[in-house]
């Protein structure tokens, strides 16, 4: 028998299906004329299938748990949260203060944009002079499948999500977008352009890639 509780919902369907929902929960979708016997067989069935998707979600679960109760990164580094009658967050050099309930995500979300906006604005004008280029506006973005972009205008593009990451990343996604005024391709002469910049950036880019799965597990993605 299985070894996890579920829950049949019957309906009008003429085939019998198995969801596990984002909560952990497990439910069947049944047609009417279905036994509860030949229902708890078809689970017995699936029962390595949902096992696998139950373990999945609670490492997720668990682990926004964490980030929900106890840190929050801010430029490569773990911080403490300190949960306050206040309605922003601020940063006072060792912890990160917040607002109470649910507009906790809402107001970490507005300053991280606005150190954003800073930190990115300095790092891109330090490239800039570095690397010859200008561009023409620099922007945050709630961009959630990509760092950083670059229009055929110009504008750079940066992710809120950035000021998670360490120092390292941030160049790279600066130095990465600041080449495609060059070169709006990721030819040979593109990734030659990034490496005299940083030839270290491979590090900076696999640090990167491990990061974005750490959001999404944390649910930053939404």
């Amino acid at each position: 028998m299985p070894e996890f509780e579920y829950t049949v919902k019957r309906t009008k369907r003429k085939s019998i299906a198995i969801i596990v929902t984002k909560k952990g929960e497990v439910v069947v979708r049944a047609p009417y004329v279905l036994t509860d016997e030949f229902i708890a067989g078809y689970v017995d069935t699936k029962r390595e299938w949902v096992k696998k998707h139950l373990d999945k979600i609670r490492m997720i679960l668990e682990a926004q748990a964490r980030h929900t109760a106890e840190t929050v990164r801010f430029l490569g580094k773990q911080y403490p949260v300190l949960e306050e009658n206040r309605e922003d967050a601020c940063f006072d050099g060792k912890r990160v203060h917040t607002p109470r309930g649910e507009g906790k995500k809402a107001a970490l979300i507005k300053w991280y944009r606005s150190e954003a906006a800073e930190i990115l604005s300095e790092r891109v004008a330090v490239f800039e002079e570095e690397m010859g280029v200008e561009a023409a506006a620099v922007k945050v973005s709630n961009a959630t499948t990509r760092w950083g972009s670059c229009s055929s205008k110009g504008n750079l593009n940066f992710s809120w999500k950035l000021m998670m990451a360490g120092g390292r990343e941030i160049d790279y996604v600066v130095v990465h977008e600041l080449a495609h005024l060059k070169h709006m391709d990721h030819s040979k002469d593109f990734w030659k352009e990034v490496g005299t910049v940083l030839p270290h950036y491979k590090e900076a880019e696999n640090t990167l890639k491990e990061l974005s799965e750490k959001l999404k597990e944390e649910n930053w993605e939404k």
